[in-house]
């Protein structure tokens, strides 16, 4: 009964709550390794190295005008203009998804640069005087392209349309992400942590806000039928 299909601790519930235990595990993991100077670490200063060579002038202006889309200042704009037209559209229960996960992932990739304190890497391109992880680019893409990438999907009726959808998010969000490494002001695992981290609030909110309302959809039945019983 209490896995029921119009209870709040649903099989798609339970189903996730495992997924973002995995994900938690995964950062975990990624972060002990990076700081503590395992495999992953190694890795990071190894691409360091490797994208500095590669670094010219032409791609450094691409991946600064593609770094742009994940700026703080863009995504709040953008935020905005989604706040309107979510509104609008009273799409009630998707505006507090990208509300709850936009400040929510927000909040924890601000704190775990507090946490972690981990100085940038060396020969960066642009000079930042925050802490290096997580990547706040990467955090906040994944968080907000990816919601407009499960809005758009789950509004789409056709598989093509949800496919090309999908894999346009995809590429915009790893952009993005490249473009932080492109540009040296980040490891990769600062980018990888980044993403979980936005991935998992963006799962944790999808799947609150939509036990929730099924959890009311479902109360508000109950009621209505009872009340029609009643009258009769």
């Amino acid at each position: 009964y209490c896995l029921g299909k119009n209870n709040f601790f649903s099989y798609p519930f339970v189903l996730f709550a495992f997924v973002l235990f995995y994900i938690l595990f995964l950062i975990k993991k990624i972060i002990q390794s990076a700081l503590g100077g395992g495999v992953i670490f190694s890795f990071d200063k190894y691409l360091v190295d490797f994208l500095l060579k590669f670094r010219i002038s032409f791609l450094i202006k691409i991946f600064l005008g593609i770094t742009f889309f994940g700026e703080i200042k863009t995504l709040l704009f953008f935020l905005l203009i989604s706040i309107i037209f979510l509104y609008f559209k009273k799409e009630w229960k998707y505006l507090l998804i990208l509300l709850f996960s936009f400040f929510s992932s927000g909040f924890v990739g601000y704190a775990g640069k507090i946490l972690f304190e981990r100085p940038r890497p060396e020969n960066a391109y642009l000079i930042k005087t925050s802490f290096s992880m997580p990547s706040g680019h990467a955090v906040m893409a994944m968080t907000f392209y990816g919601f407009w990438t499960y809005f758009l999907i789950k509004q789409s009726k056709n598989w093509q349309k949800k496919v090309n959808v999908f894999f346009s998010g995809l590429i915009i969000i790893l952009l993005i992400g490249f473009s932080r490494l492109y540009l040296g002001v980040h490891y990769f695992s600062d980018v990888l942590v980044g993403y979980l981290i936005g991935l998992f609030w963006l799962i944790a909110m999808i799947v609150v806000f939509r036990q929730l309302f099924l959890v009311k959809k479902s109360f508000w039945k109950k009621i209505s039928f009872k009340f029609n019983i009643f009258k009769k």
